[in-house]
C-alpha cells in the first residue's frame, strides 16, 4: 500500500531545477554584471577553453542550441569493468538483469572501483551518491573531462542537453564564489520564504517526509529517496545545474509567483525586471524556449497564452507560468516508484490535461 501524501510532502523536482536554480541564479548573475549571454564556455571555464566547448556562449547553453548530447552515462566510469560479464548495459535482456526502460536492460552483477565509491561518507569520499554510497571528489573530475571531450552535433539547432545545465552550473560556482544550491538558498529561497527548497534535504529533513523516486535494483541497489534520482546529478553529489532540487509544491509555487511578478515578491525586487523580460522573451528555433525556460505547446494546456513558460522533470513534475492569465500551476508526483517503466503520466496526457482542467473551471480561454 502506497504512504499517503500530504501538502508539506518533499518531491525531487528532476529537470524542474534548471527553471528554479540554475536559470535565476544567472539571471542574477547577469544583472550584477558579472555575466554575459554572449560569454563563451571557455573564456568562462579555463578548462574548456582548449576544447571543441571552448566557443559555446551563455546563451547557447540556455536555449539548448550548443550542440551537445542529451545526456551521458556518466556512471559508466564508476565501475569496475573486470567485475562484469559481458556489457552493463544493453538492449535485450539477460538472466537477473534489470529492466531499466522500454527497450533497455542493465546487468546489477557488477562492483564499484573502490578508489572511487565508498560505502562510508568520510574526507576522502564526500559526495553522497545514495543512501549509502558516496564518491570521491574525482568523479566530478571524470565528469567534467568527458563532457569536454564529447563531440557536438547540430550547433544552433535546439536539441535538449542535461549537459548545458551542467556546464551552467560550473560557470554559476566559478563567478559566484559559491556552490550552486548555497547560491541560490541565499539569494532567492531565503527571501521569499520557501524553506523546502533546496538540494540535498536530507540534510535538513527526514526521509518520511520525501516521496521515493525508485527501487534502483540496478546501479544503486536502495530506495532512492532523499536522494537525486537523475544519475548524472547523483555522481556530482546530488547538487547540480540539471536536477537535484527539492521542495513542496508551496514553496514551488513561491518561486513561480517571483516569475509571475518579473522577479518581484512581497513589494521586494530579488531580480531585476528588465533582465527577467529579457529571458522569457528572448526565443530560440521554433520558439520551443526562451532562455532557460521550456514554452513547448504538447506539454501545456490547449487554453495556455502563447506567452506561457515553464519545465517538466523526469519524475514527473511541471510548472507553468501563463502571465497574460496571471495563472500558475504546479504539478508534482514520483512516478518513477517504482521504477521508470511507469509512464502513464505522458502516455495520458495528464500534466496538460490537469493544467486545462484548471483553465476552464476558471472559464479562461478555449
Amino acid at each position: 500500500r502506497g504512504e499517503k501524501v500530504s501538502s508539506s510532502t518533499i518531491y525531487d523536482l528532476a529537470s524542474v531545477t534548471k527553471v528554479l536554480a540554475t536559470t535565476p541564479a544567472v539571471m542574477l548573475l547577469i544583472q550584477e554584471g558579472k555575466l554575459k549571454l554572449t560569454d563563451q564556455l571557455g573564456f568562462l571555464l579555463p578548462r574548456f577553453a582548449h576544447t571543441d566547448l571552448s566557443n559555446i556562449t551563455v546563451q547557447q547553453l540556455l536555449l539548448h542550441e550548443a550542440g551537445l548530447r542529451p545526456s551521458v552515462s556518466f556512471y559508466d566510469a564508476l565501475i569496475d569493468q573486470s567485475s562484469l560479464n559481458g556489457r552493463l548495459t544493453g538492449a535485450r535482456q539477460n538472466p537477473g538483469w534489470v529492466q531499466l526502460d522500454t527497450n533497455s536492460w542493465g546487468n546489477p552483477f557488477f562492483t564499484f572501483r573502490p578508489e572511487l565509491v565508498s560505502r562510508t561518507q568520510n574526507a576522502n569520499y564526500p559526495l553522497r551518491f545514495s543512501t549509502d554510497l558516496y564518491l570521491s571528489e574525482e568523479v566530478k573530475n571524470i565528469l567534467l573531462n568527458t563532457i569536454a571531450s564529447t563531440p557536438r552535433c547540430g550547433v544552433g539547432n535546439y536539441k535538449y542537453s542535461d549537459l548545458g545545465f551542467i556546464l551552467l552550473q560550473q560557470i554559476v560556482e566559478k563567478i559566484s564564489g559559491k556552490s550552486l544550491d548555497s547560491f541560490v538558498e541565499e539569494r532567492i529561497y531565503q527571501p521569499i520564504g520557501a524553506n523546502t527548497l533546496g538540494y540535498q534535504p536530507l540534510n535538513k529533513f527526514s526521509a518520511s517526509r520525501i516521496a521515493p523516486t525508485q527501487n534502483d535494483k540496478f546501479l544503486r541497489k536502495s530506495i532512492i529517496r532523499g536522494t537525486v534520482d537523475d544519475e548524472a546529478a547523483a555522481c556530482l553529489g546530488g547538487v547540480s545545474g540539471n536536477a537535484g532540487l527539492f521542495g513542496t509544491a508551496e514553496d514551488v509555487a513561491r518561486v513561480l509567483e517571483l516569475f509571475i511578478q518579473e522577479g518581484s515578491y512581497n513589494g521586494k525586487q530579488i531580480i531585476d525586471r528588465k533582465v527577467f523580460r529579457q529571458f522569457i522573451t528572448t526565443h530560440g528555433k521554433g520558439n520551443r524556449r526562451s532562455l532557460g525556460f521550456d514554452k513547448g505547446r504538447a506539454s501545456m494546456a490547449d487554453s495556455a497564452s502563447a506567452s506561457t513558460y515553464g519545465h517538466t522533470g523526469f519524475t514527473g513534475t511541471c510548472v507553468w507560468v501563463d502571465p497574460d492569465n496571471e495563472l500558475i500551476f504546479v504539478f508534482l508526483s514520483n512516478r518513477t516508484y517504482p521504477n521508470r517503466l511507469n509512464k502513464k503520466l505522458m502516455t495520458e496526457g495528464i500534466r496538460p490535461k490537469l493544467h486545462q482542467a484548471i483553465y476552464e473551471a476558471l472559464g479562461i480561454g478555449a
